[in-house]
């Protein structure tokens, strides 16, 4: 097995990267000033193509996130030179060169652009109120702007929309670029221009310590295999500098990056089968039953009638094909071409704008109208996904229509023409579907993993160190489901040892060994199955204690490794903020702090983290949720007096939290957090307020019981 790491080296300077996959290729662009190009074969092995702009396109200015789009034989790039508007520009090659065809249309920054199934085509962008689209009536008009609802705290840009099963996946990506906190969020929507909701786990890529940090701006491609998607992504260096990443990603009922990674992890992986028609870079296998053909420039062009079988046999039952095909010589005159799978063909017409699936004896199975002109003389790529007896057909990455068609292992595909030359491009299939590309991925720690409900699971794991690792198994009702989780790998059975639960969570501490782990889980017989894993490091700290004198106005700040799941945490001060929009608090299940701005603003960054705060405000106690926002959980109004001091507890068993305040021993606050943050350190926040000195004491508690199903949920 082969692997790769991030960051991946270039030798250049990457930022704001974007990938597209064009005839089995990828090409990369980037912020340079000559938009200059690199090619892969696998997204991981990279090669300079060299400038795609002239130094007089843009003079004295850098083209800020160019993205491209291929259409109907061309290419049209859409670039934002200095943050100051979009231009667009064309070429006839994926590597240029590219001439401007508009002057600057606006638009602010980070222009995307989306064609839908239909053919319609949409731009979106960035600006200070978050990410707005306008549908366009061609590759150069754009039509009047709409409001996405995609929106993040502390600048937002970097938009791109994908769409799988009928919903729009929009990621984007917000904060300053130099700042540790650059970050990337998700959402979805049912709409491609609005209605985008924030997916639950957002960010979805975010790292703030160590050295690798500042992640950000990205696309998202299909892998060589055309069932896993990738997102493309810098990371930023100490000189400023950022470098290219990738790390697979799911898209599903939520968004599910696995990553951010920097550490070796398994290739992409390639189709079972390619070719690109014209070299011995791969075992070629066809066979001509009718006609000749020969090469020209990248492909493989026919004389007229054909018939160019692969020998090599489809692997399964369910897989998908991909085709690049156009017509050589013009689109005038008689016949038909196209490509076929086992005993059906694609049949295409230069004469009609029609797809039309074909048995091989010629009856009529489905027809499909093309909603837009296609040009038979462009090259375009065929993709059938097909399983059981269903198959979906898609032009150049577009879905067109279904059609029953039983497919099976063992079936070839090909090429055919009545009349026109035909030239053929990379070709290739992989065996699978979506879902079992996605169990078949090794999944990097900390995770969480969906299950699927059943009593045997198995999951693939990269495990960067050997160590303890709490398991967290959360479903309906945990206590029919504590001690009954058993753990094998390769060599065994492994100790599961339960040390917490609440109603829904059973943790459980592991110990994996590094490297790729295959691991069965096998659960008891509770009639409730688990629903979803979470697997993080085991932390050992058990006490801290600080002293804080002189802290804020506007600040947070987090002790010790991650969090035991069952703890208490005490803070002590010694005078109160009586002022509005004044708190202070403890911040627990605390990561990737980070500031605002460049890394320097306080008061823009209060909310850059993940974790959860408990604060003691003018007249309240406030428990809040954060993900690089602020979302209030539950609060009550309480009268603090005049005190000479002032004491916050914290009580935390797994997803179960309860805050005390003075020496009341009953708590104001009970939360249950049935979508919990389980990983993180503890620390204080404070807003718009300085301690001149408090005191901070955390320490780790025995818990192995239910916790009362009482507590109030918000």
């Amino acid at each position: 097995m082969e692997f790769y790491c991030n960051p991946i080296n270039t030798s250049d300077d990457i930022p704001d990267p974007f990938v597209l996959r064009h005839n089995g290729k990828y090409y990369l662009y980037f912020t340079n000033p000559d938009i200059c190009c690199w090619s892969s074969d696998n997204l991981v092995e990279w090669r300079r193509e060299g400038p795609t702009i002239a130094e007089d396109v843009f003079p004295a200015q850098v083209p800020f996130a160019p993205e491209v789009v291929y259409w109907n034989g061309l290419f049209y790039m859409y670039t934002s030179p200095h943050g100051l508007g979009h231009y667009v520009l064309k070429s006839e090659n994926a590597t240029g060169p590219f001439h401007a065809v508009t002057g600057n249309v606006g638009h602010n920054i980070d222009g995307s652009v989306f064609i839908d199934d239909d053919g319609k085509w949409y731009f979106y962008w960035a600006n200070d109120s978050g990410i707005l689209g306008c549908e366009m009536k061609s590759p150069v008009e754009f039509g009047e702007p709409v409001h996405t609802g995609a929106f993040m705290e502390g600048w937002t840009e970097g938009p791109l929309v994908v769409k799988e099963n009928g919903k729009y996946y929009m990621t984007f990506t917000g904060n300053h670029y130099l700042s540790k906190g650059y970050r990337i969020n998700a959402a979805i929507s049912d709409h491609p221009l609005t209605g985008y909701v924030d997916c639950v786990h957002n960010p979805v890529v975010i790292h703030t310590e160590g050295p690798f940090f500042g992640l950000g701006h990205s696309s998202t491609v299909y892998g060589p295999d055309m069932f896993t998607r990738y997102i493309v992504y810098h990371n930023l260096n100490p000189d400023k500098t950022r470098n290219l990443n990738i790390d697979a990603i799911i898209l599903d009922e939520d968004v599910r990056v696995l990553g951010p990674t920097n550490y070796p992890q398994p290739s992409p992986k390639s189709a079972d089968f390619f070719d690109n028609m014209i070299s011995g870079n791969h075992p070629k296998s066809w066979e001509l039953l009718k006609g000749s053909c020969t090469v020209c420039g990248n492909f493989l062009v026919s004389s007229g009638n054909l018939h160019y079988v692969c020998e090599n046999p489809l692997y399964s039952d369910s897989g998908v094909v991909e085709f690049n095909l156009f017509i050589k010589d013009g689109e005038d005159g008689e016949g038909s071409y196209g490509v076929e799978i086992g005993f059906y063909r694609v049949v295409m017409s230069p004469a009609s704008n029609r797809i039309r699936i074909l048995q091989t004896d010629g009856l009529l199975l489905n027809e499909y109208v093309i909603p837009y002109p296609y040009q038979h003389n462009a090259l375009h790529a065929l993709q059938i996904r097909y399983s059981t007896e269903e198959a979906s057909l898609y032009v150049d990455g577009r879905k067109t229509t279904e059609c029953k068609m039983l497919i099976r292992s063992g079936d070839r595909i090909g090429y055919f023409s009545e009349g026109p030359k035909v030239a053929m491009g990379y070709t290739a299939f992989s065996a699978g579907n979506m879902q079992t590309a996605a169990a078949g991925l090794f999944v990097p720690l900390p995770c969480t993993v969906p299950l699927s409900g059943r009593k045997n699971e198995k999951i693939r794991l990269n495990v960067a160190e050997s160590g303890e690792y709490i398991v967290a198994i959360a479903c309906k009702e945990a206590n029919q489901a504590q001690n009954l989780l058993t753990v094998e790998l390769d060599e065994g059975q492994v100790g599961c040892k339960p040390i917490a639960m609440s109603r829904d969570i059973v943790l459980y501490v592991v110990r994996l060994p590094q490297g790729l782990q295959e691991v069965s889980l096998t659960f008891g017989h509770g009639q409730e199955r688990p629903a979803v894993l979470f697997i993080h490091s085991r932390s050992s700290d058990a006490f801290v204690s600080e002293k804080i004198t002189d802290f804020g106005p506007y600040d947070k700040r987090c002790w010790g490794g991650t969090d035991c799941p069952c703890f208490e945490a005490v803070l002590e001060l010694d005078d109160f903020p009586k002022i509005e929009n004044s708190s202070v608090g403890i911040l627990f299940r605390g990561s990737e702090l980070a500031d605002g701005g460049e890394g320097d603003d306080k008061k823009l960054g209060i909310n850059f983290f993940i974790g959860y705060c408990v604060s003691l405000e003018n007249g309240r106690v406030v428990l809040t949720k954060h993900r690089y926002n602020e979302k209030e959980l539950l609060f009550k109004n309480i009268n603090l007096g005049n005190a000479s001091n002032y004491r916050l507890r914290l009580r935390v068993e797994v997803n179960d939290i309860c805050v005390y305040v003075g020496d009341n021993p009953e708590p104001v606050l009970e939360y249950h957090d049935s979508c919990p943050i389980l990983f993180g350190a503890t620390g204080i926040r404070i807003k718009n307020y300085r301690i001149t000195e408090a005191r901070f004491d955390k320490y780790s508690i025995e818990s192995n019981k239910t916790t009362a199903s009482s507590f109030y949920e918000f």
